[in-house]
């Protein structure tokens, strides 16, 4: 019987995988994005923040130090082929501190991929747990939790005007 901890894992993998999988079939596409597809990918980026809120408290261990880095790979096709699909409208603007800054989802995207693909693979290659699961836990606070909530905002607003 698994814990509550190793169902909280399984969980956000499974809704990695699901996002990954979302994000491979929007890039292999043709011409603009449809309203199926964005609807879709806003899903499972929900989801995947869901399970990321409820990853397991983890500190770093000791042991084994190996992390997710060994296993980050930046598909430069992933980044074209979505970049072709938004391309009537990639460019979003935030406010941080005051200021204007210039977004682009397709860039927020390939990020939560190449970050989100990483952590699969180093749980498939059995890299062990909790400094795993910190390290999820301090990614998606410190990184791609940031692209997940910009991404799944456009995402809505895009929804909304086509």
């Amino acid at each position: 019987m698994k814990d509550d901890r190793q169902i909280k894992l399984d969980a956000f993998y499974g809704a990695a995988k699901r996002c990954l999988a979302a994000l491979t079939a929007v890039a292999k596409s043709d011409g603009n994005v449809t309203q199926a597809e964005l609807t879709d990918l806003e899903r499972v980026l929900v989801g995947v923040h869901l399970a990321a809120l409820n990853l397991p408290d983890a500190r770093p261990g000791s042991g084994d130090q190996r992390g997710t880095a060994e296993f980050r790979e930046s598909d430069p096709s992933l980044y074209d082929s979505l970049l072709k699909r938004f391309a009537f409208d990639d460019t979003y603007y935030t406010v941080e501190g005051g200021e204007f800054i210039t977004r682009s989802l397709t860039a927020d995207l390939w990020e939560i991929a190449i970050d989100l693909a990483a952590a699969v693979a180093a749980a498939e290659a059995g890299l062990p747990d909790p400094p795993l699961s910190w390290e999820l836990r301090f990614d998606f606070e410190s990184h791609w939790g940031r692209h997940l909530v910009d991404s799944t905002q456009r995402l809505h607003i895009l929804r909304a005007t086509i």
